[in-house]
């Protein structure tokens, strides 16, 4: 097996909003013969449409397919009927060091 970086991103990044202030991403997972190396995983990436700062998320599960992030302040209440977007992105690492990460799409919260 080569050892190098990864040079696959995950596929079908999306995501929903969930209840109680979740935000759950959802990707494809690489294939094992993409892993390159040991100790593979993912990084997720996400941020308010008009934020400028992302939040990271490390994954070290390779078959893992979602990350649900919870956060009282995404809450929705009876009267506000706000749709957020959010960019999220994935990316793949391994011991050797990080793959490019997956086309930024938008999710809205609540769905």
């Amino acid at each position: 097996m080569c050892h190098s970086v990864p040079v696959v991103a995950p596929t079908n990044v999306g995501g929903y909003g969930g209840k109680d202030g979740e935000l759950i991403i959802t990707w494809t997972p690489v294939q094992p013969q993409y892993f390159y190396g040991k100790k593979f995983g993912y990084v997720v990436a996400f941020k308010p449409q008009d934020d400028y700062d992302w939040w990271y998320e490390t994954i070290s599960d390779p078959e893992t397919r979602r990350y649900v992030h919870r956060d009282s302040s995404f809450r929705v209440k009876s009267d506000d009927f706000q749709v957020r977007e959010f960019q999220v992105k994935v990316k793949t690492f391994n011991s050797k060091g990080d793959g490019p990460y997956s086309l930024s799409t938008t999710v809205y919260y609540p769905r």
